[in-house]
């Protein structure tokens, strides 16, 4: 898959990119394993176009969509998730919870708690065709919890 993708130097910042949205925590933890996870379970086989992800974080996002967190307005997240839904045509969203959260110090089923509910709360702005909810344990793999939504990116 990725030797048929042009390479971002190849692209430049024009190019045919693939967008997907990842609504998560700010904490860099989980940067790596939700990337792989993208691009080896979301991305359709044989997609051609770079993969380019639109980061949507703030901490506890998990905590914030569900409601059990005021750190932020919902409205927020969501206009920051419309410009990659709309100017980008990002149809996946992909909400990220994770272990040991500084920013929603509770605990792995609370979390898993949280993003069933939050996967429904973006499923609602009606931005995304697909949105997948993960949990990120504390060996940093990436759990699917709950998704809306059919087919891959």
């Amino acid at each position: 898959m990725e030797e048929n993708r042009k390479t971002e130097k190849e692209n430049g910042m024009d190019g045919d990119f693939l967008f997907i949205t990842e609504i998560g925590c700010m904490d860099g933890r989980e940067t790596e394993p939700v990337e792989r996870f993208i691009k080896n379970t979301v991305v359709s086989e044989g997609e051609s176009r770079e993969i380019a992800i639109d980061k949507v974080t703030e901490p506890g996002m998990d905590a914030i969509l569900s409601g059990d967190s005021n750190f932020t307005q919902i409205f927020q997240v969501y206009k920051k998730s419309e410009i990659s839904a709309k100017h980008h045509k990002s149809s996946t969203a992909i909400v990220v919870g994770h272990s040991s959260c500084a920013g929603n110090p509770v605990e792995d089923s609370v979390h898993i708690k949280q993003i069933e509910k939050s996967v429904k709360v973006v499923s609602g702005w009606n931005l995304f065709t697909k949105i997948i909810g993960v949990f990120v344990d504390a060996k940093r793999e990436v759990q699917i919890i709950s998704s809306i939504g059919e087919g891959k990116a």
